[in-house]
């Protein structure tokens, strides 16, 4: 395994994650059309904009056993 620097695996996080996000953004109808029905009853709050599905995100809550 090679070394990577501090800076270079801070730019490998932050390209993986946009990649992450875009992947999931090209699918989002798709993928969360059914998700407020597959998402577990502990979640609280769970609206999903169609237009910005995490827009919403900073309300969700999850409710403890």
């Amino acid at each position: 395994m090679g070394k990577f620097s501090a800076e270079g695996v801070e730019q490998l996080r932050k390209t993986t994650w946009r990649e992450a996000l875009d992947t999931l953004n090209a699918d989002a109808p798709a993928l969360f059309l059914s998700a407020p029905a597959a998402a577990s009853s502990r979640i609280e709050n769970l609206t999903i904009n169609p237009y910005s599905w995490l827009s919403e995100l900073r309300v969700w809550r999850i409710r403890r056993p």
